[in-house]
């Protein structure tokens, strides 16, 4: 039987945090997109918080290599606003020595695991994640135990 599992990362070195820092009306979902060539993309959705605020953040992030508005849906006072982000580092030179255990947070999206959701807050990443069965859901655990990672609810799947 498969899990649900949510989990908070406090860490302010994580991708994108100085930018939910810097504008905290802003709600920032995070979809990571690996590819071969280069640093990962990242999607990010953004809800609420001023466009040119948060366009700001991103131009003084040392994070953002590049970003670019993919779109923008609904009306001025519930806009959601969808950007690519290019990153200018990779995840180990942004995290150093921020987090002890970086194979540990890497558990966390196991071969027989997806993450479902990333939320950027300002004191780190909170997310869930889909986990085949409970022996990966364990290895999960042990991995997110060692990075500092903090688990904040868990649900059976039917």
């Amino acid at each position: 039987m498969g899990l649900i599992a949510e989990f908070e990362v406090g860490c302010e070195a994580l991708p994108l945090v100085d930018v939910a820092r810097a504008v905290p009306a802003a709600t920032l979902t995070v979809q990571m997109v690996p590819h071969s060539d280069g640093h990962t993309p990242f999607l990010v959705r953004v809800v609420e918080g001023p466009a040119t605020a948060v366009e700001d953040a991103f131009a003084d992030s040392g994070f953002v290599g590049d970003y670019a508005r993919l779109g923008t849906e609904g009306d001025a006072e519930s806009e959601t606003r969808r950007y690519q982000v290019i990153p200018a580092v990779g995840f180990e030179a942004q995290l150093g020595d921020h987090v002890d255990d970086l194979d540990g947070l890497r558990a966390l999206a196991a071969e027989d695991a997806t993450i479902d959701r990333i939320e950027v807050t300002p004191e780190g990443w909170r997310y869930a994640g889909w986990f085949a069965d409970r022996d990966v859901f364990d290895e999960a655990l042990e991995g997110a135990v060692r990075s500092s990672t903090t688990l904040t609810a868990v649900y059976e799947r039917f």
